[in-house]
């Protein structure tokens, strides 16, 4: 009496294989403090989304996008690449630099016999520019940051008013300056 038992399921199959998983990567430029990303993925669908974290605590989206560090230094962006295939994340340190700045020294000379020669100005020890004795000079592309500044050449009747050499601060991307006061007694330059 054996008979047989027969036993149908009915099993649905989808059409088609679901989309592999996106793989994320990206191309990036840095000028100065300011980079820009451009997303890519042989996988990602027209549908995927992208999102960016910058290593500074800020985020973003966008399948190409820029961003302005505030400071100087190395920073892991990471991009993330979402779609209905899953997601993938891709990490690369990115290096920004602070623009340079310039530096602006001025003499302003008073009193009597006055130094006809003028002085010398000179910048963290390295190349000196001869300046008026009341006149001003420019250093150009000066890195970010403290610098030494110093005044020589200064006649023997002729006292500099305040620190010298002193230490000025260049902005990033902008222009600082110092004045070095100079005061005359009458005798020989």
């Amino acid at each position: 009496a054996g008979g047989k038992i027969s036993s149908v399921r009915t099993i649905t199959v989808p059409s088609g294989n679901p989309p592999p998983p996106p793989v994320a990567n990206f191309t990036f430029s840095c000028t100065n403090l300011s980079c820009s990303v451009d997303a890519s993925s042989s996988t990602a669908q027209a549908t995927a989304t992208y999102g960016w974290s910058w290593g500074d605590g800020t985020t973003g989206t966008g399948k190409t996008a820029t961003h302005t560090y505030a400071a100087a230094g190395s920073y892991s962006v990471t991009l993330t690449v979402t779609d209905g295939g899953g997601s993938s994340t891709k990490t690369r340190t990115v290096t920004v630099v602070a623009p340079p700045g310039n530096l602006t020294v001025t003499t302003s000379t008073t009193g009597l016999s006055l130094d006809l020669d003028g002085y010398t100005v000179t910048v963290d020890g390295g190349p000196s520019q001869p300046i008026a004795q009341n006149g001003s000079v420019t250093f150009t592309n000066l890195s970010a940051g403290s610098h030494s500044v110093a005044l020589s050449g200064v006649a023997l009747n002729c006292t500099v008013n305040g620190s010298n050499p002193r230490t000025v601060t260049v902005p990033s991307g902008g222009t600082a300056s110092t004045t070095f006061a100079v005061s005359c007694a009458l005798g020989l330059p």
